[in-house]
């Protein structure tokens, strides 16, 4: 990470990891990560990710944590960006890592029939905020000191929604709902999760798409079309 002067307080950035070298991309964008002075890195390591969560918070210094899996990428800049929208908490657009490609955001309540979000729901500018009991991953998540404090240890419970599930990020943002506390997503950032491919989501012709990004140039995925035009990747 580069700590560097911010107007931001320092924070904690932390990363539950099954081991320091599963994915690559995701430590080079670690280590361009641009945080303010200060900040303090926590990777737990291990299968078991509530505790890992849990125990990362415990050890936080400073007034924020921002919440990485190590199955992501982003650009240098995409935490100040974050701190520069001074909400409680935020997350980045993040595409889940499996088809469809779809957001990490679900229509809720949690229930068999709950649906993904569609792309064509988000903004491409500006704060989106979740509708009330609409579940989410934790994925790339800021979440501000006090709020941590009005939740209260443990911060992460698995099996909470379903028996023999973990779920720990949707009840997570359940709890976050049921103190009534907003969840927005800065719809001018977005975040890579790495799969086969690293799926980014990509802005074209005044919305987004999941597609991915290759030699510099991005390939957008639709249903209305399999391969759309390679566009300029955004947050380059």
């Amino acid at each position: 990470m580069q700590h560097i002067k911010s107007d931001h307080p320092a924070g904690t950035v932390i990363v539950p990891s099954q081991s320091l070298t599963r994915y690559a991309e995701f430590w080079v964008c670690l280590e361009s990560l641009q945080v303010p002075a200060g900040t303090r890195l926590i990777v737990q390591m291990g299968a078991d990710i509530p505790h890992q969560l849990n125990e990362g918070i415990r050890q936080m210094v400073g007034e924020w944590v921002w919440i990485l899996g190590d199955d992501h990428t982003f650009a240098p800049g995409t935490l100040l960006k974050l701190l520069d929208r001074n909400v409680d908490v935020i997350l980045p657009i993040v595409p889940r890592r499996s088809p469809p490609y779809k957001p990490v955001l679900i229509h809720g309540p949690l229930a068999p029939e709950m649906r993904l979000y569609e792309w064509t729901e988000l903004p491409v500018t500006g704060l989106f905020q979740l509708k009330k009991n609409d579940p989410s991953g934790q994925a790339c998540m800021l979440i501000k000191r006090p709020i941590l404090g009005r939740i209260g240890y443990p911060w992460f419970e698995a099996g909470k929604i379903e028996p023999g599930r973990l779920m720990e990020d949707m009840y997570f943002v359940q709890r976050l709902h049921d103190l009534d506390i907003p969840i927005w997503v800065d719809c001018e950032l977005a975040a890579g999760h790495i799969a086969n491919v690293t799926v980014f989501p990509q802005r074209y012709n005044g919305r987004w798409y999941a597609g991915y990004n290759h030699q510099g140039r991005a390939t957008l995925w639709a249903d209305e079309a399999a391969i759309l035009p390679p566009v300029e990747a955004p947050n380059a």
